[in-house]
C-alpha cells in the first residue's frame, strides 16, 4: 500500500526488547490478589481522618504593651488619619448622599407631571425632517417599497 501511494516502506517491527528500551515494570504484569483485598474487611474503605481542630493546649498570652507606648502609638494613628484626610471611597459615598439630598430638595417632595412639558418635549420636527418623511410616503406606494429607500 505505502510504495502504490509513492511513501517510504516502514521499518522492521523489533522483537527484541532491549531494542525498544523498554523496562521491565513496563513489560511484566505486577502481582495483586484482588480475594486478598475483599477478604480484609478493615481497611478496605477507611476514613482519612483529616480534624479540623486547633492546637490543645494553652492559649498563646497577648504580649504586654506599656501603657506609655500604646498612648504614642495612638496619637501617631490619630494624626495619621488627620493628616491623610478620608479615604477616596467616603467622599464618594458622601458626595452621592448630597446629590440625593438636593434632588429631594429640589422636586419639592412630589411629582410633578405636564403633559405639554413631558410629552411635547422631543416632538419638535424641522421642514428637512418633514420633507425626508413625506417623500418617504411616498415611496410606500412603490413597486419597489422592499428596497432600500434613499431619502
Amino acid at each position: 500500500r505505502r510504495a502504490a501511494k509513492g511513501l517510504p516502506p516502514l521499518p522492521p517491527i523489533q522483537d527484541d526488547p532491549d531494542a525498544s528500551q523498554r523496562e521491565e515494570w513496563m513489560l511484566n504484569p505486577g502481582e495483586h490478589n484482588f480475594l486478598d483485598g475483599l477478604a480484609a474487611k478493615e481497611g478496605v474503605m477507611k476514613s482519612r481522618g483529616f480534624k479540623n481542630e486547633k492546637q490543645s493546649g494553652p492559649a498563646a498570652p497577648e504580649p504586654v504593651i506599656d501603657p506609655k507606648i500604646q498612648a504614642e502609638m495612638e496619637e501617631l494613628q490619630r494624626k495619621h488619619d488627620e493628616m491623610r484626610g478620608p479615604s477616596l471611597m467616603d467622599v464618594h459615598r458622601e458626595k452621592v448622599r448630597s446629590q440625593k439630598e438636593e434632588k429631594a430638595k429640589a422636586k419639592g417632595g412630589g411629582y410633578s407631571w405636564s403633559r405639554d412639558k413631558d410629552l411635547d418635549a422631543g416632538r419638535r420636527v424641522d421642514k428637512n425632517n418633514l420633507n425626508n418623511l413625506m417623500a418617504g410616503k411616498k415611496a410606500l406606494n412603490d413597486k419597489f417599497a422592499g428596497s432600500i429607500m434613499k431619502f
